[in-house]
């Protein structure tokens, strides 16, 4: 448990094998890590949800694209925990902020977005330092680029020119991401997949 927060600090993300997840607890790593549980999903490979706007009705079986959760709200959630069941073969993907500042250089900080939650609008940028804390923010289908770095981030997005870090459920029980410095996604379905997905969504207290 003490390794949680050092090893996050320095990749975004740490995962757990079957054999380490057996003393673990979603309530002590979120107090752990200073955290209050917001929201739990359970989630199922399915070409729809019925939800507008949610990633199964955009992009049904196929890849998701590179995201952050909540990154439509003011202020998305800190930490996201993932437990995957040991046959679901639709992988999870991982873009660390590292390796993104890298490959996007000036428009990682130049980027602007638009947000329409509601009709109220808002901006905000693809990287940010708020409070001495650094955080990254993207979604496709909920913000709309402003500027030309915005542009730019939004089609290379679509198809990274660097390979995910990949997170196989067969292996993995439990995923800890940094939702503020970790872009993630899911791997396309390939096949019927009857495996399943808990998450977690974190905020700092």
């Amino acid at each position: 448990m003490e390794q949680i927060a050092e090893r996050l600090g320095r990749n975004g993300y740490v995962s757990f094998s079957r054999v380490e997840n057996d003393t673990l607890s979603i309530r002590k790593i979120g107090e752990h890590l200073g955290c209050n549980i917001t929201r739990y999903s359970f989630l199922k490979p399915r070409s729809s949800t019925g939800r507008p706007n949610s990633l199964s009705d955009v992009y049904g079986v196929a890849e998701f694209p590179p995201h952050s959760d909540g990154a439509h709200l003011v202020s998305p959630p800190d930490y996201l925990i993932m437990k995957g069941s040991r046959n679901r073969k639709a992988p999870t993907l991982l873009w660390p902020s590292s390796k993104l500042i890298e490959a996007l250089g000036s428009d990682a900080i130049n980027a602007q977005f638009a947000i329409n939650r509601g009709g109220r609008f808002f901006g905000v940028r693809f990287s940010s330092r708020t409070a001495g804390r650094f955080g990254l923010r993207f979604n496709h289908d909920t913000m709309k680029p402003k500027n030309q770095s915005a542009t730019n981030i939004h089609s290379w997005l679509r198809e990274p020119e660097f390979e995910p870090e990949v997170i196989d459920w067969a292996s993995t029980a439990l995923l800890v991401v940094n939702n503020r410095t970790v872009l993630h996604g899911r791997g396309r379905i390939e096949e019927p997949d009857t495996g399943f997905l808990r998450r977690w969504t974190l905020r700092k207290q």
